[in-house]
């Protein structure tokens, strides 16, 4: 009776692992960065390769499909925004960083060639070409943003080019 009991509790425990791995979310449309849950988003502050590795492992996959996803607002003191995942997929998404800091740590992460991580949106300076210059109307644009910075730690493999 111990035996079973005991290789119930076994087997039930690799199941329980399993399915906690085989985690999918698919998030589609304009999202915020807390649209994602925090198992993924938290800071990676770990003192070994193989915690690093079975935090990933518990983060599941993370599948962005047609989203927008901009990362704070522009102008406003530069955040850092991770994103720590076992696999990280791609599919027509673009992340807008708006300035801010993005640290990616994918076991494997897949892009489709039409996603990519940004600067900015296309029309940063909505008024004018920079600070000082004027546009048509006559008024000066918006001041001007650093760029980011985009870390990528990958464990495994990259599975397809990644556009930045």
């Amino acid at each position: 009776m111990k035996i079973l009991i005991t290789f119930l509790c076994t087997f039930f425990s690799v199941i329980n692992f399993y399915c906690q791995n085989s985690e999918i979310l698919i998030l589609s449309g304009k999202i915020k960065f807390s649209d994602i849950p925090s198992k993924i988003t938290n800071a990676v502050i770990l003192n070994t390769q193989n915690e690093l590795t079975q935090r990933l492992h518990q983060s599941g996959t993370l599948i962005l499909r047609d989203v927008e996803l901009n990362l704070g607002n522009t102008g406003e003191n530069d955040s850092l925004f991770v994103l720590a995942i076992d696999k990280l997929k791609l599919e027509n998404t673009k992340i807008i960083t708006n300035g801010n800091s993005l640290e990616v740590y994918p076991n494997k992460i897949e892009f489709d060639n039409r996603s990519n991580i940004q600067s900015f949106n296309q029309y940063f300076a909505k008024n004018g070409l920079n600070g000082s210059e004027q546009n048509i109307n006559g008024t000066n644009g918006d001041n001007g943003d650093n760029g980011s910075l985009v870390k990528f730690f990958i464990l495994d493999k990259i599975e397809s080019l990644i556009k930045i």
